[in-house]
């Protein structure tokens, strides 16, 4: 967890003796190596992991090898290897079959889910510091650009947003056992989630984060007076970002600005390169390589940055081709697998999570970020359960 705190937080990044000194790769030895002796010790339990992770473990043994083998086949030399983006995916992938594995012990598992919560709400507060009182922001739109890892608005607004269900989720059983102080915490850090997201002003994310709300209000079977409180929570945090965030009204009054332009070009720049390298895909961060010239030059070429492609799926499929898009959309059908098949009394929640990971990803690339595979496996892992119980 120590790990995964790191990952959401990245406040190690902070302090220069921290990472001068590899404290992150040395927290993930240690978790690797902390796992190892936990089934030396407990050795019955192997043969359990083999049975209940080999699936995902196969998975992302094979994500971790894609960008490696499109390196190969594009004659990169294997350069990706040394990628500082690459190396964080494959140190998260490496520990998320751990984390599915344990989410299906009674004891582990709500441990594990309040633990994020938490490292999430210090994030969320986190954002906040720096976006309000440091001012990192965009200069043309003035949209919060963190100089963090994944600092983008959009990255964050779905981080944000694909977490908020969770905290509800906690929330709830918290109301249910009368623990009424936990219920409003619980409810404060997912409404704390949801206005980080909509201060981000991602157009998409916000659509992609109301809808995954406004289908779990409507399927789950949740208390009157929590529907009722839900309702006036998030009505009432809404007017107020509306009051207060005028540019928030002009994102969607001018959504055919140069945003929404230069990402239908990069839908283009993706398909050409797709064709280009349909097998094996152009390699890990090789498509903007040929933004201008799979779509269109601009009059000032020296000025004008090179996009990525604003699409997960498509991003994966010109980068990594047919073979790195089976794995990326095979693990995702494991995951809907759990959660559609669950009987967990809170299988609502994980449903509007995943459906927000979903839309989100039409129209941001986020393929090599480290914290959508550890939303994908918690989500899959607590789906495993009967119950999901908050301690």
């Amino acid at each position: 967890m120590l790990y995964f705190g790191l990952s959401i937080t990245t406040l190690h990044l902070e302090f220069d003796f921290l990472v001068n000194n590899h404290f992150e790769f040395i927290i993930f030895s240690w978790t690797l190596l902390a796992t190892f002796f936990y089934f030396i010790q407990n050795k019955i339990e192997i043969r359990a992991f083999l049975k209940k992770s080999s699936v995902p473990f196969f998975l992302v043994l094979l994500l971790i090898l894609a960008p490696a083998v499109s390196s190969f086949f594009n004659d990169d030399y294997l350069n990706i290897l040394k990628d500082g983006e690459y190396k964080t995916l494959v140190k998260i992938l490496c520990l998320c079959p751990f984390l599915f594995y344990f989410l299906n012990k009674e004891r582990l598992k709500n441990y594990i889910l309040n633990s994020v919560v938490f490292f999430y709400t210090v994030f969320a507060f986190y954002f906040l510091y720096r976006f309000f009182v440091l001012h990192e922001a965009r200069e043309f739109d003035l949209r919060p650009t963190l100089h963090i890892r994944h600092g983008d608005p959009n990255f964050l607004c779905l981080f944000f947003s694909v977490m908020a269900p969770m905290c509800f989720s906690i929330a709830t059983d918290f109301f249910a056992d009368r623990k009424y102080l936990r219920f409003l915490i619980a409810t404060f850090s997912g409404l704390l989630l949801i206005y980080c997201a909509v201060v981000t002003e991602s157009r998409m994310g916000l659509i992609s984060l109301f809808t995954g709300l406004g289908f779990l209000f409507i399927t789950s079977k949740l208390q009157t007076v929590i529907k009722a409180f839900s309702i006036g929570a998030v009505s009432a945090l809404v007017v107020f970002m509306m009051s207060q965030e005028t540019a928030l009204s002009n994102r969607f009054s001018d959504i055919k600005d140069k945003s929404s332009t230069d990402r239908i070009l990069t839908y283009e720049n993706g398909i050409k390169a797709y064709i280009s390298a349909p097998l094996f895909g152009v390699g890990m961060h090789a498509a903007q390589k040929t933004y201008f010239e799979n779509s269109k030059y601009p009059d000032f070429q020296n000025d004008s940055k090179r996009l990525e492609i604003h699409s997960t799926y498509l991003n994966v499929l010109a980068e990594l081709g047919s073979f790195g898009f089976l794995i990326f959309f095979g693990l995702l059908l494991w995951c809907f697998h759990f959660i559609i098949n669950s009987t967990n009394p809170n299988k609502f929640f994980m449903l509007s999570s995943f459906i927000i990971l979903l839309l989100s990803m039409l129209t941001i690339g986020v393929a090599y970020k480290d914290l959508i595979y550890l939303h994908i496996f918690m989500l899959a892992g607590l789906s495993q359960n009967k119950e999901l119980h908050a301690f």
